[in-house]
């Protein structure tokens, strides 16, 4: 293990000096986080995960749901899925409820785990005896 450390600590050292001397003495610029070139945003013009996303809910809009909420001082945008809502989620909804009315078979007992298992090996052993039989003759 510490072989493996030591051989880190030397990569990232010889990264480290790689990346200085191509940098050289050339100071770091800085500028405004999300300045995107323009000196003076207001908290009107502020970018949101709707602005981003616009091309791709207008690429796949026959699929999306998109309601507005617009207010004196604000304006919102509501975005729904037509397949989650209305087949993901049904289908989610139907499987759980299934699963709620098979859980008293799981016992928590590893004989009846043993006994499920069983019994589903003599019955698709079964399907395949009969299956067999049916194709010779």
């Amino acid at each position: 293990v510490t072989i493996l450390v030591v051989d880190l600590l030397l990569i990232c050292g010889a990264l480290w000096a790689i990346r200085s001397g191509l940098r050289g003495s050339r100071p770091s610029r800085t500028s405004a986080t999300w300045g995107c070139g323009y000196v003076a945003p207001s908290g009107r013009m502020q970018y949101t995960a709707a602005s981003f996303g616009a091309p791709v809910v207008h690429a796949f809009s026959a699929a999306a749901v998109t309601s507005t909420d617009s207010r004196r001082l604000s304006f919102g945008t509501n975005r729904g899925d037509r397949v989650l809502q209305g087949i993901a989620v049904p289908v989610w909804e139907r499987l759980k409820g299934l699963a709620f009315r098979l859980r008293p078979l799981q016992q928590g007992r590893v004989t009846t785990y043993l006994q499920y298992i069983i019994l589903t090996f003599l019955v698709l052993l079964g399907y395949l005896f009969f299956t067999g039989l049916a194709r010779h003759r």
